[in-house]
C-alpha cells in the first residue's frame, strides 16, 4: 500500500519520505512545491484536471458535502490562491495523460481510500 505523505518537501517530511522510502515503504508525497525546492523534489509535475477552472470554496464545499462534513468553510487569507486549473503541459508530454475522471467522483475515490487506509 501507498503511503501518503503531506508536506514532503519540508526539512521533516523530506526526511520522513527517505526513511519510509529507504524501509521498503511506497511513499506518494503531496506539498506545494511551489514554495519547495525543486533541488529536492526534482521536476515539479502538475496533475489534475484542467479542463475548467474550480474555486477553491467550491472545492472545499464538495469536500465537506461527500465527507459529511459539519464545517462551513471561510474565506482565504488576503492573497491565497483562489482557484484551481493545473498546467497540465509537462505531465502530457512525459506521459500522455488525460483526465479520465470528474472531480466529484475524484473527490469521492480520494475520501473512500483515505477512510480505508485509516481504519487499517
Amino acid at each position: 500500500m501507498t503511503a501518503p505523505l503531506l508536506g514532503g518537501a519540508g526539512f521533516i517530511g523530506l526526511h520522513l519520505a527517505r526513511r519510509l522510502a529507504g524501509d521498503g515503504h511506497e511513499v506518494c508525497v503531496v506539498d506545494d512545491f511551489s514554495r519547495g525546492r525543486n533541488d529536492r523534489a526534482g521536476r515539479v509535475v502538475h496533475i489534475g484536471d484542467d479542463t475548467a477552472e474550480t474555486g477553491i470554496g467550491d472545492l472545499a464545499k464538495l469536500v465537506l458535502r461527500v465527507t459529511g462534513g459539519g464545517l462551513e468553510p471561510v474565506p482565504g487569507a488576503p492573497g491565497s490562491v483562489d482557484r484551481r486549473c493545473p498546467d497540465l503541459t509537462l505531465l502530457r508530454a512525459l506521459t500522455g495523460y488525460r483526465p479520465a475522471v470528474e472531480l466529484e467522483e475524484g473527490v469521492r475515490r480520494t475520501v473512500e481510500w483515505y477512510r480505508r487506509w485509516a481504519a487499517l
